[in-house]
């Protein structure tokens, strides 16, 4: 992230699929910012709004792509504003295959769990017969 404004609340939202920032600088300047990032992060085709209104390619902000990463130039006037960046992919928290050996793990555990604790059970009762 490169600008002449003041970004803050940098913010990658997985759910929504989307990086956020706000940008502030001296009232009625023109301010600019480019933002870069791999397309494994987030991928498109993107919206980008300023302040909740989209913004038209070419016009508010200019999309390059180099083949791993996105680049964006945003321009503006000066005050306060919310950048959304917002795609169609992201990479997500952990990866569904995760998720599924996670889960088999867990149920695989649970289940060698209760029949060790029942051919327990069956010994002792046998024991005390």
């Amino acid at each position: 992230m490169s600008s002449n404004s003041y970004v803050t609340q940098f913010v990658l939202t997985i759910a929504s699929k989307q990086i956020s920032f706000n940008v502030t600088g001296l009232s009625g300047t023109l301010g600019s910012c480019n933002a870069s990032f791999p397309s494994a992060m987030l991928d498109g085709p993107f919206t980008v709004k300023l302040d909740g209104s989209v913004l038209t390619q070419n016009v508010g902000y200019t999309q390059t792509f180099n083949g791993t990463h996105y680049l964006f130039q945003i321009s503006y006037t000066h005050s306060t504003h919310k950048i959304e960046i917002i795609g169609t992919t992201v990479i997500p928290e952990f990866p569904t295959i995760v998720c599924i050996l996670l889960l088999l793990t867990l149920l695989t555990t649970t289940f060698l769990y209760i029949k060790r604790k029942h051919t327990v059970n069956d010994l002792n009762r046998y024991m005390h017969s």
